[in-house]
């Protein structure tokens, strides 16, 4: 029989969490955040710490330490082995500015406080809801003590409007798994959800109601990783906004908008009747409330302050037009990248193909709003009309701002740590399909690669092939007998004419792209 976990206080511990990067948590992305929604960023330039609680595997803080050496990192995970691989890849990688600690929240408060220093930013992705309402004031009371006058908080959580009907599910499965006490979650969720699925083909009402049916037929393209995490937590409970807010009060913060740029232009996420209905709310508070509501919103990722003045309106355009530069984080694939086109042509945003062609030009190298508006074409367009565009693509997570000093020019400046990570998550895809993102130095980000593309590098940059053959050879030997959604990639095509095209356009648009990045 597997012993029952007496330290987990209901938290899953026998499977990790997924390793990704959650580019809303990098400091330039909230600091930029910060700034349009009108209040004054702190310096990222100079020394600044940083906190992450319920850092999981640690991958996205092990990735801004990178980018920030001048920075002070900590993070948080009571999960032994999260701390374990989190500390493997702080040795491989030679950071010496970030420091992990296994413990619980409860430690962190009751015994640990006095080695924590006071922090300029505190970040925590989708734990608030998946911990116990003990452990929610707990994350408040090192808040209250350890964030800085002026600092911010990100706090990403599921949201009760998009989740409301998700309810008996999860306690469904939950109460399912408790039959198999002797099994791991992984198991466990793999035998409760077949057994719903028979409960959905016998013509369960609930279970083939259309946010049901959407669920259940998402979760073959899922990680089990995630699922474990999400569903079988005793202590899963969605959030209302209202709820939050009222915990933030606590630590003496206020609220200031989502992590999400697109969140700042109403009439860009919503029609006529509904701007008119949120109009007539005076608070901003109840704005937020209605609009969780009105969009069944699933996940909010909201950015909160300790203290902080609202910029003046001079002062604001002069830093949001003049000072923040934006930038392409990805090379251009057309098809891929005008799918914003239409999506947004009916928000009002002011796009056509035209425009995205020389803004997706100009934005190969950072630039600010005022130098873009030098330029044909986009010289066209109002400064805060071109924020919007901007924004948008921002949300689609094709652009990056950047608030912190950047030099394009300069090669040697990070390169050493972008050539160290990259050339690590490039070979390890060769056995796992875990760490999927490269570090992009001169940009303050990283991007998500595929599979495919990553065996590329590591055929090219690892193994010096440079033959297309061997290339080729090199990524099929260590895809085979591996589990690839090959239909993600292109269902019209076949697995061969899909290599062929992820090779062809690694070398010929991704190489070039992260040469001058930094990633090579």
């Amino acid at each position: 029989m597997i012993p029952i976990s007496t330290w987990s206080e209901g938290y899953i511990t026998d499977i990790n969490y997924t390793t990704n990067f959650y580019f809303h948590q990098s400091p330039d992305f909230l600091n930029f955040c910060c700034l349009l929604y009108g209040y004054e960023p702190f310096d990222l330039n100079t020394t600044f710490n940083y906190c992450e609680l319920g850092c999981g595997n640690g991958f996205t803080i092990i990735l801004l330490a990178s980018l920030y050496p001048h920075a002070n990192f900590y993070a948080i995970d009571f999960n032994p082995d999260h701390i374990v691989f989190a500390n493997s890849l702080k040795k491989y990688f030679n950071l010496d500015n970030i420091k992990f600690f296994n413990i619980s929240f409860k430690e962190t408060v009751d015994e640990k406080l006095e080695e924590f220093p006071e922090f300029n930013m505190i970040t925590l992705h989708g734990v608030f809801s998946w911990v116990s309402h003990e452990n929610r004031n707990r994350i408040i009371e090192f808040t209250r003590k350890k964030l800085k006058a002026g600092g911010i908080l990100n706090v990403s959580y599921n949201n009760m409007c998009g989740w409301f009907m998700r309810i008996p599910f999860q306690r469904l499965i939950i109460d399912f798994a408790k039959l198999f006490p002797e099994i791991i979650s992984a198991k466990k969720v793999e035998i409760v959800i077949n057994l719903i699925r028979k409960m959905q083909q016998a013509g369960s009402e609930y279970f083939n109601s259309p946010a049901i049916k959407k669920t259940l037929g998402k979760m073959d393209e899922m990680s089990i990783n995630y699922i474990v995490h999400e569903y079988l937590n005793e202590d899963w409970q969605p959030l209302f906004f209202s709820e939050v807010c009222s915990y933030m009060h606590n630590a003496k913060l206020k609220y200031l908008g989502m992590a999400d740029p697109i969140w700042y232009f109403n009439d860009l996420l919503f029609n006529d009747n509904q701007l008119k209905v949120l109009n007539e709310f005076r608070s901003m508070y109840m704005r937020e409330i209605a609009k969780d509501y009105i969009l069944r919103l699933a996940f909010r990722k909201d950015i909160y302050i300790k203290g902080g003045v609202m910029l003046p309106r001079d002062i604001y355009y002069k830093k949001m037009f003049n000072k923040v530069k934006f930038v392409l984080n990805k090379p251009i694939e057309d098809d891929k990248m005008y799918k914003i086109d239409l999506d947004y042509t009916k928000r009002r945003a002011n796009i056509n193909r035209g425009i995205l062609n020389k803004l997706f030009e100009e934005l190969t190298l950072p630039k600010t709003i005022e130098e873009l508006m030098e330029c044909s074409i986009l010289n066209s367009i109002k400064d805060k009309e071109l924020l919007r565009i901007i924004s948008m693509l921002i949300h689609k997570n094709i652009v990056t701002p950047i608030i912190s000093n950047v030099d394009i020019n300069d090669n040697k400046k990070n390169s050493k740590i972008g050539k160290i990570i990259n050339r690590f998550i490039a070979k390890d895809a060769r056995y796992r399909n875990e760490l999927k993102h490269f570090l992009i130095p001169k940009f303050k980000t990283a991007m998500n690669v595929n599979i495919i593309k990553r065996l590329v590098y590591d055929a090219i940059i690892n193994e010096e092939k440079d033959d297309i053959n061997d290339i080729l050879l090199h990524v099929k030997l260590f895809l085979k007998n591996r589990s690839i959604n090959w239909k993600a990639f292109d269902e019209n095509k076949s697995k061969d004419e899909i290599l062929n095209k992820e090779i062809s356009e690694c070398i010929e648009k991704f190489f070039p792209f992260w040469e001058k990045v930094g990633a090579l």
